[in-house]
Order: structure tokens, then sequence, then C-alpha cells
């Protein structure tokens, strides 16, 4: 029972931002689409994006969306909206060929075996605090 209890312990606390961080979490949909989590220290509802060059925003707007009401993806920023049952901002990313020669795709399907992601794309930052990503 309490080898239970330390497994379940340390699965919700390391799913968890720690105090002065902010956890960037990945995962692959069963449908290919790539899941981005954002969450931010207590107190934080607003995520500044760190690439905000032409590329980057056009992947923004054609590629990203919120999968809840929990945040709002603005052209330059992540909007948080906390509440009990949201301290994260997930979104859904579609992945698919931007055509850019000696770019780095955002989301580059791989033929139903998996997804290509650079990274850069989808850091945001919180003055004063770390990243870290999982």
């Amino acid at each position: 029972m309490l080898k239970r209890f330390i497994c379940l312990l340390a699965m919700v606390l390391g799913s968890q931002a720690h105090a002065g961080e902010l956890l960037i979490e990945t995962a692959l949909a069963d449908d290919g689409a790539l899941l981005v989590s954002y969450t931010p220290p207590a107190g934080v509802t607003e995520l500044q994006r760190t690439r905000t060059d032409e590329v980057s925003n056009g992947f923004w707007q054609r590629q990203i969306r919120s999968l809840d009401d929990c945040a709002q993806v603005e052209p330059t920023r992540i909007i948080l909206h906390p509440s009990a049952n949201c301290d994260s901002a997930r979104l859904r990313v579609e992945p698919m060929l931007i055509e850019r020669n000696a770019q780095y795709e955002a989301a580059l399907p791989m033929k139903g075996q998996g997804l290509l992601s650079f990274t850069e794309y989808y850091v945001a930052a919180v003055s004063g605090h770390s990243l870290h990503w999982r």
C-alpha cells in the first residue's frame, strides 16, 4: 500500500510545474497531431512566445489551436484562463509541410511513423523563470 502511495505521489508531483519553472510537455495524439501543454508557475496567466518571425507567426496561425477554454492563442502570446480545472494551456498542432527549403519544419508528419518537431517554434517564456521540457 505504501509503495502504491509513493508511486502515485511521484506521478502527481512529476506532472506539475515546480516553483519557478514553466513546464512544456509534448505528446503525440492518436491521430498523429502534436499535443503541447504549458504549465506555468502559480499566478502566471500570460506566456510570451520567444520566436515571432514571419515563418513562426504563420505556423501559429495555421496549425495551432487550443484544446479547450483554458487558454487563448494570440499572435505573440498565450493567455491562460486559470480555474479549478485549468492549470495548463493545452494546444493541438496539426502537422504539415511548410515547404520552405533549408528551414526546419515546426511539425512534420513522418508518413504514419511519427512526427518530427523543432522545439524552437514552441518556446514560450516567463520572465525570471526557468523552462523544463518533457
